[in-house]
């Protein structure tokens, strides 16, 4: 309004200042009325309209929840994806008719459109970009693709709308006319076909930039928002309907879904991340294809040869339901929790036939080999582990202090630098990788803990250790980290 205000005042070489007061209270107006009725539907502000927005504001800004997503092949920490994240997750999902239009947009925007009409139509494209840029600028934490910048999409397509008008009246020739509504039509025959055959699954659309949902498989995230949770849960429930044991039955999952067995009394729920759900005890589990390593997801790893019906999206797996076969991995975890390292091995030698491709049962099984002085057992078991999952964590980890026993120091520097590569968030790393240089290189040792700080400033092992860098060489530097260390206890 403001702009529009000053240009007026140049074009016309006067200011009507009773013209702004009249706009100032209209859009007073519209600001207010448009706050309030944001407010509605949103008990949190309800609270506090005024204290409590801003407080969302402040938190969405730095959102303190970080996760692991894929992206571009990669499965790393939402706070550390690339500043592109955002633009590119809107480049390869909106259709490309809607890009066409987009570009025609622009092409005839001088031409076609009045000194009036093109100031509303700056103020949309304002409302699109500004918060593209904020975030960016920002580096805020995005995650689950653009989702939370849906509210951006329906001036896109008005944009692309009027590109696709303006194209079309352009030209007077009937045959010009038809070509361009045959051509439009035909890119729009790739989303228009998706959602025919991936009925209710329309957001999972990626458009032929990855070759669609196919070739996005395994390089970006598929189903973030588990939408397919519920079709798997009422399959389910018919299945358990069939069954004539009416015994208590676990179900788990990878996302809430308990509200789907509320009216059956016989089921009970249990949540569990898939990498870690030989810990629960279930007899079934339903698991969206969220957080699964993009490895496995490539190489076929998951859903699991367990899986009892998989749904599918254009050809590729989004839900598995999958019925466990033996719970001799969960006793093995709770016999390893109680020091029966003999027990527990023959349990985790069992549950490693039935579920072979469960990395943490191979790494649960190596801790008790080893702890039973069978190395060499120990390392198959933590080779095979890593041909399921080649950047699990624990696993290199476990590798790294075997190598270190042993005298094999650049072998274990190897498998920690790996691990850091594989979870740069795996703090406990840092402090074992620096330990290695702490003698013989302690800038090194020094930037690698600062590296961890970095990402965890009140992690005590790594502030120890460097303290202990300082110790002789600079005791009142050391003396100021020891301080650090008793604030934090």
């Amino acid at each position: 309004m403001f702009l529009k205000f000053i240009l007026d005042g140049i074009q016309q070489k006067k200011y009507d200042l009773k013209k702004l007061k009249s706009q100032l209270i209209l859009v007073s107006g519209i600001s207010i009325s448009g706050y309030l009725l944001g407010l509605i539907l949103w008990p949190y502000a309800l609270q506090n309209p005024i204290i409590n927005p801003w407080k969302s504001y402040l938190v969405m800004t730095n959102y303190p929840i970080t996760v692991r997503q894929i992206f571009e092949g990669d499965f790393g920490w939402s706070d550390f994806l690339p500043w592109y994240y955002l633009p590119k997750y809107m480049a390869i999902t909106i259709p490309l008719v809607v890009f066409s239009g987009v570009i025609l947009f622009f092409l005839n925007f001088r031409k076609s459109y009045s000194s009036g009409r093109k100031v509303q139509l700056f103020l949309i494209g304002f409302s699109i970009l500004f918060p593209i840029v904020f975030v960016v600028l920002k580096h805020s934490n995005l995650y689950g693709s653009w989702r939370h910048f849906l509210f951006i999409y329906p001036g896109i397509v008005l944009m692309s709308a009027l590109g696709i008008h303006s194209l079309i009246i352009r030209y007077k020739n009937r045959i010009v006319r038809f070509s361009a509504i045959v051509l439009f039509l035909v890119l729009a025959v790739h989303p228009i076909r998706f959602m025919a055959a991936n009925h209710p699954y329309y957001y999972l659309y990626y458009n032929q930039f990855t070759g669609g949902l196919k070739g996005a498989y395994g390089n970006y995230e598929t189903d973030y928002y588990y939408h397919s949770m519920r079709q798997g849960a009422e399959w389910l429930q018919e299945y358990l309907k069939k069954k004539p044991d009416s015994s208590k039955i676990v179900v788990g999952a990878n996302f809430p879904c308990q509200w789907y067995f509320r009216s059956d009394k016989a089921v009970e729920f249990v949540y569990f991340s898939w990498q870690n759900r030989s810990g629960y005890n279930w007899d079934y589990a339903i698991v969206a294809n969220s957080y699964i390593p993009p490895f496995q997801l490539k190489n076929k790893v998951w859903p699991p040869s367990n899986t009892i019906h998989t749904i599918f999206a254009d050809g590729i797996p989004i839900c598995a339901v999958v019925e466990r076969v033996t719970k001799d991995d969960f006793g093995g975890i709770q016999e390893q929790n109680k020091g029966d390292n003999i027990k527990s091995a023959l349990l985790f030698q069992n549950a490693v036939q039935f579920d072979p491709q469960n990395e943490l049962i191979c790494y649960k099984f190596a801790q008790v080999l080893l702890a039973s002085g069978k190395e060499d057992q120990a390392s198959q078991m933590l080779a095979k582990c890593l041909e399921i999952n080649p950047d699990y964590e624990k696993a290199l980890v476990l590798l790294g202090d075997e190598a270190l026993k042993n005298k094999e120091v650049q072998k274990a520097a190897g498998f920690y630098e790996r691990a850091i590569q594989a979870n740069k968030k795996y703090y406990q790393i840092y402090p074992k990788l620096a330990g290695i240089y702490a003698e013989t290189n302690v800038l090194k040792t020094r930037k690698i803990l600062k590296d961890c700080l970095n990402l965890n400033s009140k992690y005590k092992p790594a502030l120890e250790a460097l303290a202990e860098t300082y110790r002789k060489s600079n005791p009142a530097i050391a003396r100021k980290y020891d301080e650090l260390i008793m604030k934090l206890k």
